[in-house]
């Protein structure tokens, strides 16, 4: 039998904060390729990183694990162990082959039937199985056109893995991402796609297609052609499964036949059939043309997922241009023994990507470095270096490229002085997910429901050993949920701005305080300080009358311009109202007279005598007739225009309208 020796070459260890870091590369011996996958994980810790595509590999080692041992193993192979003192020295690891004897293989047990009942025991156990933990993970995403790449993601998350569903959950805690100028290419929400797959149970979403895994015997019976092939190592067995059906996967499964553990799922489709995958930007369009998922367990613990590889090929066309995007993912899963400090948000921030979450969470280099489990000199850190001089790269600093938002949007407007909240970062007349308003529910709604100004916290504690080293935090205002119907009236603005202030200064105030405090202490830190900006935003609202009590508004508006230099009694309330036509309910005509009446105003009486024609074409109540008419009228009486005034007063008249007679006797002979 041929001896394969894999040769493990470590470079010297790093030392930062008090952590060691041990970088190396992983060969084959023989053929002096690298390979890619081998588990290096600390003996005593579930804390490992697997190589990269170029057989490289960092893991960081905490300060408390200097003494521990590394093991270095590979499918097929023998484990070696090294003292991470030993490894100091440059040490040359070789991991040997197990010897497999092909005539141990029984051929006869090789029937369809004896195949698919051991598969189904498999799916079984695991579909049955309640086994599950949480682990920090990294992720990291590239994808190109053709050869040229367009876009590079790594992010860190805290993940739920379980035996059943492969892994449940994925909770970013930092991210960042590299583009492309010219081609703005978002990948299609891989992480939010991937953890809704449930390994072996049927999910909600069937976005991806089915494998063996997900269905019963006689439907793997009905649809596979499956055969059992042995290993390299004689305890292992791969069962591959094949179909015509492009709603199906092909693929096959890696095992321990004695204990039935799970060492790999690989799964492959070429121009699969698909529903409910779309880009992120709903203005491009694209077709799927192959698709693979492969999961490898650890080798040291096969319940536990090591890590995920997910790449597709797609034609992608933004308007007239078409591209071949070719995308490859990795989530490697690692450290059980402990999780990041989750972020915190006081209020739903709604981000509905990875991309939103990234921006949202921030970013910070030291914490970075100290938690990365990827080679410094890796492709992906060349690719940044690439979309730093070429394109964009978000989440290195905390200014984005002016023309960045042309690309994409982010609905969390953070308090900045040049950040003032104008009519235009409310949605109009529309909740979140809700259905615009019909004549019923606006007779139902009280005034607090006219409106939601979204403002909240935000706190990411950075952790360096086991205590917090720094926060990254701001304060929000959501433009993604937050609403009004109407345009109040007085300086509803000035009232929210006021509160947006509140919540920064208090933001800043806790700030500080957050660093090294004892860990369970800070949510609840952040709880009291949340509850804080209730109270004050409760009595600022109550104490101004939703800002038509200018008088009271005022005061608190000098109170808090010392603290934060602004003055939002020399700042203008705005135009820009977002009253947009295309947007605004046409079921109500009393809504149409409300804003007319607002515009008028204002003073805008042209588009003011546009919303009262609305209104009017719509009326069929004779008291919703007669208020647009006299409104209409007194606005005609301010333009000087007394004849047209006169003709809305006498139709108000023939309906017995006792004001508007009163009216028209003030201004009778103004029409000549």
């Amino acid at each position: 039998m041929n001896r394969v020796f894999c040769t493990l070459f470590l470079l010297l260890p790093l030392f930062v904060n008090g952590q060691q870091s041990i970088t190396g590369r992983v060969f084959d011996k023989e053929s002096r390729t690298e390979l890619l996958y081998a588990t290096i994980q600390l003996q005593h810790s579930s804390r490992g990183t697997v190589s990269d595509d170029k057989g490289r590999f960092r893991l960081v080692v905490p300060k408390n694990s200097k003494s521990d041992t590394v093991i270095v193993s590979f499918i097929g192979y023998r484990n070696e162990k090294i003292s991470i003192k030993d490894m100091e020295k440059d040490a040359t690891v070789f991991l040997t082959p197990i010897a497999f004897n092909i005539r141990e293989f029984t051929v006869v047990a090789q029937t369809k039937e004896y195949i698919l009942k051991l598969l189904n025991k498999i799916i079984r156990s695991y579909r049955r199985s309640n086994e599950n933990d949480r682990c920090k993970s990294l992720l990291s995403v590239i994808s190109y056109n053709d050869s040229i790449p367009v876009e590079v993601v790594e992010a860190f998350y805290n993940s739920s893995i379980s035996k059943c569903n492969g892994f449940d959950a994925l909770e970013l805690k930092m991210g960042r991402y590299g583009h492309a100028k010219d081609l703005q290419f978002y990948s299609m929400n891989t992480t939010d796609l991937l953890k809704t797959y449930n390994l072996f149970s049927i999910d909600s979403y069937h976005k991806l297609p089915l494998w063996p895994g997900k269905m019963t015997r006689n439907a793997i019976k009905k649809n596979y052609s499956v055969e059992m092939l042995p290993m390299h190592n004689d305890s292992l067995v791969k069962i591959v499964f094949a179909t015509s059906d492009r709603k199906l996967f092909d693929g096959h499964i890696i095992f321990n036949k004695y204990d039935q553990d799970i060492v790999e799922i690989d799964l492959h489709s070429a121009n699969p059939t698909l529903k409910g995958i779309a880009p992120i930007d709903e203005t491009h369009k694209m077709n799927v043309d192959s698709m693979a998922i492969r999961y490898k367990y650890n080798t040291l613990n096969r319940n536990r997922l090591e890590f995920v590889v997910f790449s597709y090929a797609l034609d992608y066309q933004i308007s007239s241009t078409n591209y071949k995007i070719n995308t490859n993912c990795n989530i490697q899963f690692y450290d059980y023994d402990n999780l990041f400090m989750s972020p915190i948000y006081t209020s739903n921030p709604f981000l509905l990507n990875d991309y939103e979450r990234i921006i949202g969470n921030g970013f910070d280099l030291q914490f970075w470095n100290y938690n990365y489990n990827l080679p410094f000199e890796s492709t992906i850190s060349k690719l940044f270096q690439h979309f730093q001089n070429i394109g964009y790269t978000i989440n290195f600093n905390s200014q984005f490229p002016i023309d960045f938002n042309t690309h994409f949007s982010f609905p969390l407007l953070k308090w900045e002085k040049k950040n003032r909240i104008r009519w235009n970062c409310f949605n109009v007349n529309l909740k979140p997910g809700k259905k615009k308003h019909d004549i019923e529910t606006i007779t139902k709604v009280t005034y607090s429901d006219m409106y939601k100004a979204d403002i909240g916290l935000f706190f990411n504690p950075l952790t360096i050993g086991s205590s917090i080293d720094t926060v990254l935090s701001y304060a929000y205002f959501n433009m993604r949920t937050s609403y009004f119907y109407s345009k109040l009236i007085g300086r509803p603005l000035t009232l929210f701005n006021i509160i947006f202030d509140y919540y920064s200064l208090k933001e800043l105030q806790l700030k500080p305080t957050l660093k090294s405090i004892p860990l369970s202490d800070f949510a609840n830190r952040i709880a009291k300080v949340k509850q804080d900006c209730k109270v004050f935003e409760k009595e600022i609202v109550s104490n101004t009358g939703l800002g038509k009590d200018t008088l009271r508004l005022k005061e608190y508006n000098d109170r808090f311009k010392e603290q934060t230099g602004i003055d939002y009694y020399l700042i203008s309330e705005g135009s820009d109202s977002g009253e947009k036509k295309d947007d605004i309910s046409k079921s109500d005509p009393k809504y149409y007279l409300a804003i007319a009446t607002n515009l008028f105003e204002k003073k805008d009486y042209e588009n003011a005598l546009v919303f009262f024609e609305k209104a009017e074409s719509m009326a069929e109540d004779p008291h919703v007739v007669i208020q647009i008419n006299y409104n209409r009228a007194v606005l005609y009486i301010a333009l000087g225009e007394y004849s047209k005034a006169i003709l809305d007063l006498k139709k108000n008249g023939s309906l017995g309208d006792a004001p508007s007679i009163e009216l028209l006797k003030t201004i009778s002979g103004n029409d000549k």
